[in-house]
């Protein structure tokens, strides 16, 4: 809750001093920031439960799926700054995707 709050006052401080425009990037690249700390910090607490109680890691086909969903999708995302109706449909095509990709992945070439 307080990354929430904190990113609402400077917000609002924020639209006093400058223009609109300024205040809308600093407010957008704040969440991002807030996100990206949140998601760091769960993913850290959550590999060292697994690390320090000795838990069986058995995800490396989804793991690497997950990777090369995220990629196609930065790849899409960085190459323009507008987005198509018909780029959408890159994202929805990625799920079935995945989901034949771990499965070729378990039961074919055997990663577990």
């Amino acid at each position: 809750m307080y990354p929430v709050l904190e990113t609402f006052l400077s917000f609002w401080c924020l639209t006093a001093l400058s223009s609109l425009d300024s205040y809308v990037l600093t407010f957008v690249l704040q969440i991002y920031g807030a996100v990206t700390m949140n998601n760091t910090l769960c993913l850290s607490i959550f590999l060292a439960i697994v690390h320090f109680r000795g838990l069986l890691w058995d995800f490396s086909a989804e793991i690497t799926v997950i990777l090369f969903s995220t990629l196609v999708m930065g790849g899409v995302a960085a190459a323009r700054t507008t987005f198509p109706l018909w780029m959408a449909f890159i994202g929805i095509a990625l799920y079935p995707i995945s989901i034949g990709l771990v499965a070729f992945l378990d039961y074919v070439c055997g990663w577990h």
